[in-house]
């Protein structure tokens, strides 16, 4: 395959998140939106233990 002279071929390991902006946003929500839900389940479910 013949490219241009402008265009470089980058060679990326097969795993590289911090190369991915992708993993950065699921980081962002991970750390602002998905934290919430397992503290407000986990509050629930030690208030259903003890009313036993």
């Amino acid at each position: 395959m013949k490219l241009a002279e402008n265009i470089r071929i980058l060679f990326l390991p097969p795993y590289s998140p911090e190369l991915n902006p992708q993993e950065h946003v699921w980081d962002e929500l991970r750390e602002s939106s998905f934290i919430t839900v397992p503290s407000i389940v986990w509050m629930h479910l030690r208030f259903i233990w003890k009313a036993r």
